[in-house]
Order: structure tokens, then C-alpha cells, then sequence
């Protein structure tokens, strides 16, 4: 690191020979670098991030991510695996049937094995317990699933991060409500459905604009740095929770579909909701992933009603 940057990043650049670069620009410098670290504060950082891709044969990422709360946090993603270990708590990978079918065959957490939909032993319901009241749980699986998301690494572009960009929003979703409760009938879900809710594209200093679901704003603030999607119920509404909406209750997850998905109504997101509820947490249907299905332009196209 040079001198200059020192100087720059620690904010003490008392006595230092500039050469041709004048006081202004230094000061330029040092506020974005400060704009820099505090976004890192804000939204997360990786101290390790590696990335292999060459379509359709080799998709994987893993490595380190620090979350906004200070959680760290290993994660690897394949096509047949995923795995996600919090500080704290149990390491837990997924395996999942070859394409295209893409289905969860066998889970592995601390040092429990068993295959999905099988009735967990009660030492695997107390760690999982764990899980879902880490500070990860809330908020940080959201803050890597966008840090992955704005280097590409998005559902729709990268289809093997899908599966562990579904596993975050399921930690997210478990985390908010554990016992997943009765859900309703299957009419909840139609085909096209218009969005009963708003979407603001935010800075993180700061608020933004609310806009209509599809509109071109949302899917710029899908992959900017500085913005996340919010959305909240409109006036008058009875759907509270934006059941529809492809990501936590009223949070947008950008990163599921990549900027091809605008925070529109979509019936796959819908019946995730509703079999995650009906099932669990570590059911088939719950973590299996849909977004080869749901993410691509026709069926975005199918679906979303503007």
C-alpha cells in the first residue's frame, strides 16, 4: 500500500508531499474512501470471494463474508451443493439431484444427516432453533444474498447461486416465523395477479422514491451498490405481508432473479410462501429451488402483471 492511500485511508495526510495532486482532490479521496467504509458497515464486506463460471458446465463461488452485524459466515455454492456456516452455529449443507431437476436429496447439520421431509430428532430442532435466533438470521442472510447478487451472482445469471440465495431467504423467513403456522388454499396463488403493494428504491444514507411494481427504477436498484428495494402494503390493503412478493414479507430480494425481476406479484414466489409454511423449513418444497423456472424472461414475462 502506498503511502498516499495510507494517508488517504487513515485520514492523516499532515506533512504529506502531494506532487501534482492539490488539497481538493485529497479531500475528494478521503470522503469517498469514508463513504466507503461506512457503506461496508452498512450492507457487509467479503474478505474472501472466489468464482468460477463457464456456462452450462461449471457454476461455483464460495468464501467469507462479514455481515453488517459482524457474523461470520462461510458459504459455498455448486450445482449438486450448498453450505452455509454462521459463527456460532452448525454448519449446514444441502445436496441436490444433477439438472435439471435440481431437487434437495440429503441434508447434513452439525452432526445430524437425514433426508428432507423426515421428522427431525428434538437435538435437531434445538440447533436449529440456533439457527434461526442468530443475528444472521435477521438481516445479514439478506445483506449476502444482495453482495452476491451485485457481482452477478444472481439467480437468473449464475443458476447455481440460486439454490443459496433460496437457502438465505428461508433462514430469513424461518427466522421471522419458526412454526410456519396453517397457510390458506391454494387459490391465494393465481397466475396474474396485480401487485397490491410499492416498492422504494433507497439509498442507505437515506429515503427514496416509491414506485409501481415493474417499474424501471427497481431493477436499477437491483444491482447498484448503494440501493436496496423496500416495498410496504398499499393503503387499505389486506395482503400486510406481500404474500406474492419474491423475497421476506415486504423485502424485495433483488438478487433471486437478478434485474430481469422488478418486484411484480409472481405466483412461484407465492406458493414458496405458502409451502414453507404448510411444510417447514428443511422440507423438499421449501428449499428446493425454482428459480430456472420462474427466473427466465418468458416466464417472468407469463406472470408479472404491470
Amino acid at each position: 500500500m502506498t503511502k498516499l492511500l495510507k494517508c488517504i485511508i487513515l485520514s492523516n495526510c499532515v506533512n504529506f508531499a502531494f506532487g501534482d495532486l492539490d488539497l481538493d482532490s485529497v479531500n475528494l479521496l478521503q470522503t469517498g474512501v469514508r463513504q466507503h467504509q461506512q457503506m461496508q458497515g452498512t450492507i457487509g464486506h467479503f474478505s474472501e470471494f472466489y468464482e468460477a463460471f463457464d456456462k452450462p458446465v461449471v457454476c461455483h463461488t464460495h468464501g467469507t463474508f462479514h455481515s453488517p452485524e459482524g457474523t461470520r459466515v462461510s458459504f459455498m455454492a455448486s450445482h449438486t451443493n450448498v453450505t452455509l456456516a454462521i459463527a456460532g452455529v452448525p454448519k449446514l449443507s444441502l445436496t441436490y439431484s444433477s439438472l435439471p431437476n435440481q431437487a434437495v436429496t440429503w441434508v447434513e447439520f452439525g452432526d445430524h444427516s437425514f433426508a428432507p421431509d423426515l421428522t427431525q430428532p428434538g437435538e435437531v430442532k434445538d440447533e436449529l432453533a440456533q439457527l434461526f435466533s442468530s443475528p444472521f438470521a435477521f438481516g445479514g442472510a439478506k445483506a449476502l444474498s444482495s453482495q452476491l447478487g451485485r457481482r452477478s451472482w444472481n439467480g437468473a445469471d449464475r443458476e447455481c447461486s440460486g439454490k443459496l440465495h433460496m437457502l438465505l431467504l428461508n433462514l430469513e423467513k424461518a427466522a421471522a416465523n419458526p412454526s410456519w403456522g396453517p397457510y390458506g388454499s391454494s387459490d391465494r396463488c393465481p397466475a396474474n395477479k396485480a401487485a397490491d403493494w410499492k416498492c422504494e428504491a433507497s439509498s442507505f444514507s437515506g429515503t427514496g422514491t416509491y414506485y409501481t411494481p415493474g417499474d424501471p427504477h427497481l431493477s436499477a436498484a437491483n444491482i447498484s451498490w448503494y440501493q436496496d428495494v423496500k416495498c410496504k402494503p398499499n393503503p387499505g390493503s389486506s395482503n400486510q405481508d406481500c404474500t406474492g412478493l419474491c423475497g421476506k414479507g415486504c423485502d424485495c430480494w433483488e438478487s433471486i432473479c437478478g434485474d430481469k425481476y422488478k418486484c411484480e406479484y409472481h405466483p412461484v414466489c407465492c406458493a414458496h410462501d405458502e409451502a414453507c409454511r404448510r411444510d417447514g423449513f428443511l422440507s423438499s418444497k421449501c428449499m428446493n429451488i425454482f428459480v430456472e423456472h420462474s427466473c427466465s424472461d418468458a416466464e417472468v414475462g407469463k406472470y408479472v402483471k404491470n
